[in-house]
């Protein structure tokens, strides 16, 4: 690829041959190490992959057989395992292999690679700049006109997005993504390189280098698999409420800087046992020896508390992003949902549709809580407001508030929970949530 972009310069008179030639030789060391960088992500791929292969061995099996179906992939060949073996495998508590798994993860890069490289996700001049990582810096620096001008930039694009996706997010993420929201692949790459960039995984990862052979590698290991988590709720989080009208340059300027806000602000913003728990985190993690910044990336919330409808709330109402956050964090301290949210976190799922119906329950709780604080932010013009803001709501809506508590303490109160339950209390949430915008809040607030 870098022959090809020198060779047109060549060939317009910005460069002549020798000159080419002696700038490959200069750029040798470079190009090795970005050979070697793609070699580092993608072993961590594996390795992650490796660590989760017994718990999504009904993903992988899915993953194989939708291949399979699309004539993408002849298990036979090469000599992966059939459902069958991986039942068998599954009642040993064992998964797929490591040299199984560098087979999918082969697959779904190429698989990815074909999808994107045929959609206009490359005419998208902030999602474009990934040709750059292709390519020795000297190159980005002396010739970014040719480079983005080059006759297999769709291809080289494609490329990097889809070893991108897979290093950093897993085999499965974008099949999974794709059949929960209906998206195509190419919003499915857009929505992940928001989420990516909001949540500075470059610089995550660079870190995490850093403290290789410095820290336990099972440390380093719950890290990945945390940014993962917030980076695929993220992403699921912008195709269910931007749809088709995705705009990574426009989101990550206007998300970035709230989530950041919100990070910093998160000892004030907390409440109650979310609280402890970050706080526990953040302990532990501190014990480890690792740095500050690779704290901070790692401690951010993932579900409820993620700042994605905190800054969305913000921008809806236009109100300050501050206040904001306070009354949805407090709101969600009142009816204790970031307890509910755990639950529904925690709810084991035996098949694909009781993975999606977990998705989907956490998607409505958040969006509740965000219906919420967008009721009831207009009648705070103080931060020291929001108490009596919410006292006053709930003594209006005493009787739904008093139902969802009284469900609350009933899930609380038994020793085991199920989909019917929490399909149940959404629903009188929903109920909460839709009477809160029908209805003024009368202020008693001098």
């Amino acid at each position: 690829n870098a022959k090809i972009l020198l060779n047109e310069v060549v060939e317009n008179g910005d460069l002549t041959q020798k000159q080419r030639n002696q700038l490959l030789v200069e750029m040798t060391d470079n190009v090795a190490q970005l050979v070697l960088k793609n070699n580092y992500r993608q072993t961590q791929a594996i390795s992650v992959a490796q660590s989760e292969a017994f718990a999504r061995s009904a993903e992988y099996r899915r993953f194989m057989n939708a291949l399979q179906s699309a004539g993408r992939l002849n298990r036979k060949l090469e000599f992966l395992p059939n459902d069958d073996v991986l039942l068998e495998r599954q009642t040993q508590g064992k998964g797929l292999t490591r040299p199984e798994l560098a087979i999918l993860v082969s697959y779904a890069k190429a698989m990815l690679k074909e999808d994107l490289s045929i959609s206009d996700i490359a005419d998208d001049d902030y999602i474009a700049n990934f040709i750059e990582g292709a390519f020795p810096q000297k190159l980005s620096e002396l010739y970014p006109a040719a480079m983005r001008k080059h006759r297999l930039r769709r291809e080289i694009v494609a490329t990097q997005i889809a070893n991108d996706i897979v290093n950093n997010m897993g085999i499965t993420f974008a099949q999974r993504l794709m059949e929960s929201t209906g998206a195509k692949s190419g919003d499915v790459a857009k929505a992940y390189i928001i989420a990516r960039d909001i949540y500075r995984v470059d610089e995550f990862q660079q870190a995490l280098e850093k403290v290789d052979y410095l820290v336990d590698p099972q440390i380093q290991l719950q890290l990945v698999n945390g940014m993962m988590r917030r980076v695929r709720r993220a992403a699921r989080w912008f195709l269910r409420n931007r749809r088709s009208n995705l705009n990574p340059s426009v989101e990550v300027n206007c998300f970035a800087p709230a989530m950041a806000e919100i990070a910093q602000a998160l000892p004030t913003l907390l409440q109650g046992d979310p609280l402890i728990e970050w706080q526990n985190s953040r302990n532990k993690l501190q014990e480890a020896g690792l740095p500050e910044n690779l704290i901070v990336s790692a401690t951010r919330p993932a579900n409820l508390y993620s700042g994605l409808s905190v800054a969305e709330s913000a921008r809806i109402a236009n109100q300050p992003l501050g206040r904001v956050a306070k009354l949805y964090f407090s709101l969600g301290n009142y009816l204790s949902l970031p307890w509910f949210s755990n639950q529904i976190s925690d709810l084991k799922v035996d098949n694909f549709w009781q993975a999606m119906a977990r998705e989907t329950y956490m998607d409505d709780l958040e969006a509740q809580l965000r219906s919420l604080s967008i009721s009831l932010i207009d009648y705070v013009n103080d931060d020291s407001q929001i108490t009596a803001v919410i006292e006053q709501w709930s003594t209006q809506h005493q009787l739904l508030i008093g139902r969802w508590k009284t469900m609350v303490n009933e899930l609380q109160a038994v020793s085991g929970t199920d989909f019917a339950m929490f399909s149940v209390a959404l629903r009188d949430l929903l109920d909460l949530a839709q009477a809160s915008q029908h209805n003024e809040v009368t202020l008693l607030i001098k």
